[in-house]
């Protein structure tokens, strides 16, 4: 996920996949919080949200509260995006997420793929 301050800066946070229904019911999208005890790290991996060097990691511990704070404005700017002629020529950075907009004119039916380690994947087709 992407968290954003006051002054619109904007960093890339991560929950571990068993901590997620820890955290579930506490973050919502546009809401302000106040978040204590992460960790920060390298912004590594082999997709990234944002060209930031740092990221947040959620622990355990890690604390979620309402902030007091009621008049927060994000920067209107939150998206990247990225030209539909440097999507087609490729001229882009892979590693990165960017926004697209477009129009879904068709939504296949959903098809489950098995992963290596015995998991499964919902993957639904979409045409723009």
């Amino acid at each position: 996920m992407l968290l954003m301050d006051e002054q619109s800066n904007k960093i890339q946070a991560t929950i571990k996949r068993n901590l997620v229904s820890m955290f579930d019911m506490l973050l919502e999208e546009g809401s302000v919080k106040t978040i204590s005890n992460f960790g920060v790290t390298n912004n590594s991996g082999r997709f990234l949200l944002i060209h930031h060097p740092c990221k947040i990691n959620f622990y355990r511990h890690t604390s979620v509260k309402a902030c007091a704070v009621t008049d927060f404005v994000p920067d209107t700017q939150i998206f990247s995006f990225m030209s539909f002629n440097d999507i087609l020529s490729r001229n882009l950075d892979s590693i990165y997420a960017f926004d697209v907009i477009g129009e879904l004119i068709q939504c296949d039916d959903t098809n489950i793929l098995s992963s290596k380690n015995g998991g499964e994947h919902c993957v639904k087709s979409l045409r723009l």
